[in-house]
């Protein structure tokens, strides 16, 4: 919902009709993740037929100028590719980026091996070109992650040049996650940007002492105490009740929560969190029954140079009643609760012709001044050498045993430098390279 001077984005996990309760061929029965228990009775709730109507509404109600899709199941092309579903047909005034085709043959393949049907799942990206430039530049999309760069016009025009994924993260490793978030940078510097907005299922929380959360620059959030970092690792882990981390896993979550902390930096990338709750209510992990309960995995991280946060949609924390019976369910067809925000751009200020003659000037300037100083250092430091040269050459003229080779050490060999030589070594003008033009 990009619009006029005000932007929104949304996002949305279809639930692929492969991953509602498949039968998984390496174990004979439905993996965890797609029983779905507690979504009964499945005719009305599961079915295809019954949520894909109330999906396209959704869609189609949202008005974003950005949509963020995961877990879309792709259909065989004439082309003998895949693209996406007929169903998504009606969003005509929109158009999309897909992940690479290799991905999904890759990944249609493995479901063909695993669920006894040849659909690959994963991300995609839909943008509305009347609103939205997308920029030149080659895609190298997977499943899990899918980019656009666009930038803003007509109404939109004050929107700057900005990387949108669609992002699904690991479901059980933190580690995982990180690298995953990593990359979203590692592709937006590799095309020359480092504002950003990444929207999906995350598959995290984000909360404090997490190591996907310390990638965000939220200047109201604390530094992790102890106990919260081990409570995070704990949950990564999945321990057992009160079982508490070992200090071998402890050392490696802080290292991960450092490395994570620094990569932001790393990249010149700051983002913060859309404050949306919980999305995704079910049972408890490992559990084959009730009560559901809610999380927070579903989230929009963006740039805060160029889009200022106006508006978001409301979680699962106004209607127990969505928590209690669980997702998904009459009233919301996916098993994650949609997402959206609204933006309003920021005009990122630009330098004219004379500006950038004067910071070039003042840079110049900098440069002469440091040339300078590293000159009259140098200058100082070969003073200081000379003198306590005299001084040694002096004392070893009044002293000639002194002078004298020592035993057993060659012709050419000195002996220990002086303590005043020492002194002077660390800060020796033999140490000092001058600078003889600017690197950019």
């Amino acid at each position: 919902m990009l619009r006029s001077l005000v932007g929104s984005e949304m996002c949305i996990r279809d639930s692929a009709p492969i991953y509602v309760r498949p039968i998984d061929s390496r174990t004979g029965d439905v993996q965890e993740f797609a029983a779905f228990e507690w979504a009964e009775p499945a005719e009305e709730v599961l079915a295809w037929e019954a949520r894909r109507p109330k999906l396209l509404t959704e869609l189609q109600q949202s008005n974003a100028d950005l949509i963020c899709l995961q877990e879309v199941q792709f259909e065989p092309t004439e082309a003998g590719g895949f693209g996406l579903p007929a169903w998504l047909s009606a969003l005509d005034k929109y158009k999309s980026q897909l992940p690479d085709q290799s991905s999904l043959t890759e990944m249609a393949e493995r479901n063909e091996r695993v669920l006894a049907a040849r659909y690959p799942v994963g991300n995609a990206v839909l943008y509305n070109p009347e609103r939205l430039e997308l920029l030149p530049g080659v895609a190298s999309d997977s499943t899990t992650r899918v980019c656009v760069c666009v930038r803003g016009k007509g109404d939109l025009s004050g929107l700057s040049d900005v990387a949108v994924f669609s992002a699904h993260l690991d479901a059980t490793s933190e580690e995982k996650r990180v690298k995953q978030l990593a990359k979203c940078m590692e592709v937006a510097r590799a095309r020359g940007l480092r504002h950003m907005l990444i929207a999906g299922d995350l598959n995290s929380e984000l909360n404090l002492g997490s190591c996907a959360a310390a990638i965000l620059a939220e200047p109201w959030r604390s530094e992790p105490s102890e106990g919260e970092m081990a409570a995070e690792c704990a949950g990564d882990l999945r321990l057992d009740g009160e079982a508490v981390p070992s200090p071998e896993q402890l050392e490696t979550w802080y290292k991960l929560h450092g490395a994570a902390a620094e990569m932001a930096e790393l990249h010149r990338v700051r983002l913060l969190r859309v404050p949306t709750e919980a999305t995704r209510a079910c049972f408890e992990i490992g559990k084959r029954a009730g009560p559901c309960v809610p999380w927070r995995l579903d989230h929009i991280l963006y740039s805060p140079q160029v889009l200022q946060l106006r508006s978001r949609w409301q979680t699962l924390e106004v209607d127990p009643q969505l928590i209690a019976v669980g997702l998904p369910n009459h009233s919301c067809p996916s098993d994650h609760l949609p997402i959206a925000a609204s933006f309003e751009p920021v005009q990122l200020p630009v330098l004219d012709d004379a500006g950038k003659s004067e910071v070039e000037r003042r840079l110049v300037e900098l440069d002469q001044v440091q040339l300078g100083q590293v000159e009259a250092l140098v200058a100082s430091q070969m003073k200081v050498q000379l003198g306590i040269e005299a001084e040694e050459a002096a004392a070893a003229a009044e002293s000639p045993a002194a002078a004298e080779p020592v035993k057993g050490r060659g012709k050419n060999k000195k002996g220990k430098p002086s303590a005043q030589m020492i002194a002077f070594i660390p800060v020796s003008y033999t140490h000092l390279t001058l600078p003889t033009k600017r690197i950019v």
